[in-house]
């Protein structure tokens, strides 16, 4: 999303507040803060339990998030708009979203892709907010074909 809170411009974003009460929890209560955004990646979806607990066991295989660089990359989240530059990228690109997402809605996406030259939306209605950890064989689906597709235009380049 090119702006992932929402404010009076921009309604398809995270409400401030959630935003600023997510951000205050995870300098205040880092490693709960943690578990519950694991949770949020995968909330919704069809497999979520057993998702959530291969998330949980591939956090555990590296070590915790710096929360420095927690704090560095929700700021950047919390203040960031690339909305007016969105025009800029020729690139083809695909926007999968996920529909059940709690933190980036679909229309986020819609909206990006209506901006950006050579795009493709492609919602997975059962996915959340990683909808190719939630249905990677939906996502590979939709990629597979974008990624070959990009492969013979850059081969004829």
């Amino acid at each position: 999303t090119p702006r992932f809170v929402r404010d009076a411009s921009w309604t398809d974003g995270m409400p401030a507040a959630v935003f600023d009460q997510f951000a205050g929890d995870l300098r205040e209560v880092h490693v709960s803060t943690w578990q519950r955004f694991l949770a949020l990646e995968v909330h919704g979806t069809a497999t979520a339990k057993q998702d959530l607990r291969r998330l949980r066991q591939v956090a555990t295989d590296w070590p915790p998030p710096n929360p420095t660089a927690l704090a560095a990359g929700l700021e950047l989240l919390g203040n960031n708009d690339l909305r007016d530059q969105l025009c800029q990228i020729h690139t083809p690109t695909l926007i999968v979203s996920g529909g059940r997402d709690r933190l980036v809605p679909p229309a986020a996406g819609r909206w990006m892709a209506s901006q950006l030259a050579r795009a493709d939306h492609q919602v997975l209605s059962a996915g959340g907010h990683a909808p190719f950890i939630g249905d990677s064989t939906a996502f590979l689906k939709l990629l597979e074909p974008f990624a070959l597709a990009d492969h013979a235009r850059l081969a004829h380049v």
